[in-house]
């Protein structure tokens, strides 16, 4: 993964700082002082693009420009993740959001996890959420949905909870209790036991959850196993 090396010498537990930001997109252009010469270039450009975007009054106009604006800035944020500069980055997290929007998850989660590492702030371009929160919620939507028409699970929702359970995404707790809900209901079938467990754990962080039946169930049956 693109700019691994960073992401493995950094990789910590990150602070829980999901409260709200209460901030405008940026208007003018910031320039970090250790900025590559074409940051600007690539910045004006982003921004340039993002207007146009909102200036599209149909939605499925906008749908299908976002993944030409997600390939036009790939080779340029790939090379930038790799030199490992670390500065805001809004060409970064514009691409983060569109690559959310047109569901490329593997961009999604790779552009995420340098956000995440490198304390990207979302509110730089008019989000109230941090970069782990925004990622884990558009995962979790099509997620949620596909368990609910009974559809076939989406696989990197298991990504997903992969970062949340071991910490390394920080979001706050109810949106976490939901997090294990869904994976606890996703492996009731084939892990019983697991799923008991990320039930529980689903509880203990929001008690009115709603699994206490599932919960009931599979104690019910894993005590029969035994």
């Amino acid at each position: 993964m693109i700019g691994s090396q960073f992401i493995n010498k950094h990789r910590q537990k990150i602070e829980d700082v999901n409260k709200p930001v209460k901030r405008k997109p940026r208007d003018g252009l910031l320039i970090p002082e250790n900025a590559a010469p074409d940051f600007k270039v690539w910045l004006v450009s982003v921004i340039a693009d993002n207007k146009l975007l909102k200036a599209m009054p149909n939605h499925d106009d906008r749908d299908k420009t976002k993944p030409d604006l997600v390939a036009k800035y790939k080779n340029y944020l790939i090379q930038w993740m790799a030199s490992e500069q670390q500065h805001e980055n809004q060409v970064l997290l514009f691409n983060l959001v569109w690559a959310a929007d047109i569901q490329d998850w593997d961009w999604m989660l790779e552009l995420a996890d340098y956000a995440v590492v490198s304390e990207q702030d979302l509110s730089a371009i008019g989000f109230t959420r941090n970069a782990a929160t925004f990622a884990a919620d558009a995962v979790f939507q099509v997620a949620d949905t596909a368990q609910k028409s009974n559809s076939e699970p989406l696989p990197v929702f298991t990504e997903i909870f992969e970062r949340v359970d071991a910490g390394t995404w920080s979001i706050n707790e109810s949106f976490s209790a939901y997090i294990y809900r869904l994976m606890g209901i996703l492996l009731m079938e084939s892990e019983p036991e697991k799923a008991l467990v990320y039930l529980e754990t689903a509880t203990k962080l929001k008690h009115d959850i709603g699994v206490k039946t599932r919960i009931d169930s599979l104690t019910k049956k894993l005590a029969k196993g035994k």
